[in-house]
């Protein structure tokens, strides 16, 4: 079972980076979060607010079984996660857990199905049904 907890690093990015950020994170919708630090002094868990990254609902990835729990992370992706919580030092206990998922080699591209395609699609169809329409009114 997935953790109740998520950890992870904040980073502070100037806005040119943030733009950056936004532009390239497709599929993903930023939400505020507010963030409990590791090690705060005095014992009491220091609170500061973090803008996050998150999946959008828009963008799934639709397996054969159509159950939801059946997509996993590509290899490559959850080594990247992995190797940045070892280097970050994340809680031990939310590391193995991030060992013990599974994976597959890679998302296969039909699996995918976001707005961007779905309007895609509909383009691509409007213009065949416009190139059949015009064959056929020529006949």
């Amino acid at each position: 079972p997935a953790p109740l907890d998520v950890h992870g690093v904040i980073y502070r990015v100037d806005e040119g980076d943030w733009a950056r950020l936004l532009k390239s994170e497709v599929g993903y919708r930023v939400v505020s979060v507010d963030v409990e630090l590791y090690g705060s002094e005095g014992g009491a868990q220091e609170v500061v607010s973090a803008s996050a990254f998150v999946s959008d609902p828009a963008l799934r990835i639709l397996v054969p079984s159509g159950d939801p729990r059946e997509p996993k992370p590509t290899a490559r992706y959850l080594d990247l996660i992995q190797s940045g919580a070892a280097f970050h030092q994340l809680d031990e206990d939310y590391q193995a857990w991030l060992r013990g998922l599974d994976t597959v080699p890679r998302v296969p591209r039909e699996y995918l199905d976001t707005r961007r395609d779905r309007i895609t699609k509909a383009g691509v169809l409007a213009v065949l049904a416009s190139l059949l329409a015009a064959y056929v009114s020529h006949l």
